[in-house]
């Protein structure tokens, strides 16, 4: 094969080909002199491989820009065959025209050695990717291969191996591998590899210390933490068991005296004379005594009932939209929409089944707060209350099924003791509306003397039976 300058049709250089079958034979790329007019040893001819072959005969709009290039024509000498001297007069649809580009240069290590301390080895150089890539290019290692993972014009990394291979020699261990990139027929060696393992152990003795102190202080902390915080636990769980005792005990302790009362009051026999309020407690007497000889009923001021449903079920809201007053709309006129859903609602409020089913969907919701539960009860309330044998048919369903449910609980004796459930703050708003209902809260003087007692006795159980018994 030959090479050639269209102009002058003088061969510039030329190589033997190998004939590898009917159809195929392989040649080196003839060289030529350096394109850049540096001085150096002429290359080796290149020995190009099929896919190499086909990126060296590149068209001329495919030629690259960087670095220097020039075009030559091929052709070859075949027992004095006139055309195939000349592929690009007698062959058009063949690729006869080869580039040529300057060789890479790749830059050799810094006095000879480099220290590796990274995951990558970084090679410098120019011109390294104008007619080669990653699968043309090989780095070795002390003759153990870098695996190539990137290559530009200026720069080629590698991955060498995870441990430091041995030298040339073999034997001397203290032999640094040579570090060699080949290209086609090219080879550079730019020097040798040292691996910064050694260095990076020296520096480890004090780092591994302070390491080790941190992670015993830390540990020490943490233990010391965990004590700390076990025994506030220990402390707050034995608080609250002790003010639960006491809250059973005072408990207890008022369960029994208003038994003792009770007894006292039902066991006392007319015929004997005296009064059963001092034999169920002189003490209690004489406080009802002198706060019924200081007592004006006519200073005391009782609100109506509107009033009092409003502080009952709404404390501390004085807007609240369904207390305003809203004009019934006339019979003649048409209904509207609102009213249509308001009748339909009222049915299904009017439905125990529907209403109970509701409230204990309610109940199972988490983010239903104890707020929301207050809300929604005072709400019915006043749905309810004008149909007060209906509400009590509904809130004995409900009772029912919490007294059920709370019997089969770990703690069956804490029932109606706090407000968190609809029916529990149902019952409250019914206890209420009844209370005026009957009359006993619109009762001034015997509302306020049970208002003083329950103030004034440390014993609040007798006071009920002891009011009535007064009056």
């Amino acid at each position: 094969m030959i090479v050639f300058n269209e102009t002058h049709r003088r061969p510039i250089n030329a190589t033997l080909c190998l004939v590898l079958s009917g159809e195929l034979m392989e040649c080196p790329s003839p060289a030529i002199p350096r394109l850049s007019g540096e001085p150096g040893p002429a290359p080796e001819p290149l020995r190009l491989a099929d896919s190499r072959a086909s990126r060296m005969h590149r068209s001329p709009d495919s030629r690259p820009t960087g670095p220097r290039h020039r075009e030559l024509q091929i052709g070859f000498l075949m027992d004095n065959v006139q055309k195939v001297q000349n592929l690009k007069k007698f062959f058009h649809n063949v690729l006869s025209t080869m580039t040529y580009v300057d060789d890479p240069v790749y830059f050799p290590f810094a006095k000879d050695v480099k220290i590796f301390s990274g995951d990558t080895l970084v090679i410098e150089g120019r011109d390294l990717s104008a007619a080669s890539d990653e699968r043309d290019t090989a780095v070795t290692v002390g003759g153990q291969p870098c695996n190539v993972t990137s290559l530009t014009a200026s720069q080629l990394v590698c991955v060498p191996p995870q441990q430091q291979p041995a030298g040339q020699l073999g034997a001397d261990s203290s032999q640094l591998p040579d570090v060699v990139v080949s290209v086609g027929n090219l080879r550079f060696t730019l020097g040798q590899l040292q691996y910064d393992d050694d260095g990076a152990f020296k520096l480890g003795a004090d780092v591994i210390g302070g390491i080790a102190a941190g992670a015993a202080v830390l540990v020490l902390a943490s233990l010391l933490i965990l004590f700390v915080y076990r025994r506030k636990s220990s402390q707050v769980e034995r608080e609250y068991k002790r003010i639960q005792i006491q809250m059973d005990t005072l408990e207890n302790n008022i369960r029994s005296e208003c038994k003792q009362a009770f007894a006292a009051m039902c066991t006392w026999d007319s015929r004997r004379g005296g009064d059963p309020l001092a034999a169920a407690s002189p003490d209690l007497q004489a406080q009802l005594n002198s706060l019924a000889a200081s007592f004006n009923p006519d200073e005391v001021d009782c609100l109506d009932q509107r009033e009092f449903l409003i502080k009952v079920l709404f404390p501390g809201i004085a807007d609240h939209p369904i207390l305003k007053h809203q004009s019934p709309s006339s019979p003649t006129s048409p209904r509207t929409t609102l009213d249509m859903a308001m009748l339909q609602l009222e049915q299904l409020v009017r439905n125990p089944s529907f209403l109970v089913t509701v409230i204990d969907t309610m109940e199972q919701q988490k983010d239903f707060s104890i707020r929301d539960r207050v809300t929604v009860a005072s709400l019915l309330t006043v749905i309810l209350m004008t149909n007060m044998e209906y509400m009590t048919t509904v809130l004995h369903q409900l009772l029912v099924r919490h007294i059920s449910r709370i019997s089969r609980s770990k703690h069956p004796h804490l029932m109606l003791r706090r407000t968190e459930t609809v029916m529990e703050k149902l019952l409250t708003n019914w206890i209420s509306v009844c209370l005026y209902g009957c009359g006993l809260l619109t009762d001034r003087a015997g509302l306020v003397r049970c208002w003083s007692l329950l103030r004034a006795s440390d014993r609040p159980g007798r006071c009920w039976s002891q009011l009535q018994a007064s009056d």
